[in-house]
């Protein structure tokens, strides 16, 4: 708990100086740009892309593929055969191997938080 409550004061207080800097026209202090950034890297690290997984069902020709671990090579088999209807993805390496790594909810999180930023182009009062 003490954690938590550590790492929330924190936050605000980064909220807090970037919105003094964005209300004063001014960077925010190089050590929060350089700690979010450091933050979102470790948060993320876990997260990257694990093996290639086939879900459902296979043609024949390519039923000898295991189930997971193929390669890109065979994947792209699998894929642009008309007759197999397993779905082909890439996992995550930080979630199950049930997750895809574009359904990630770490990754998703991280990614409509900075597209939002992006496309907001201030911060909020």
């Amino acid at each position: 708990m003490a954690d938590t409550t550590r790492l929330d004061a924190e936050l605000a207080a980064l909220e807090h100086r970037g919105r003094i800097a964005y209300n004063d026209y001014e960077a925010p202090p190089r050590k929060d740009w350089d700690g979010l950034v450091a933050a979102a890297g470790a948060v993320l690290k876990p997260h990257q892309p694990g093996r290639i997984v086939v879900f459902g069902p296979v043609c024949k020709d390519h039923e000898a593929y295991p189930n997971f671990s193929i390669t890109a090579t065979e994947a792209a088999r699998v894929r642009a055969c008309p007759d197999c209807t397993a779905t082909v993805y890439t996992s995550c390496t930080g979630c199950h191997q049930s997750v895809p790594l574009d359904s990630c909810p770490v990754r998703s999180a991280i990614s409509r938080e900075l597209a939002g930023s992006k496309e907001d182009g201030d911060v909020p009062a």
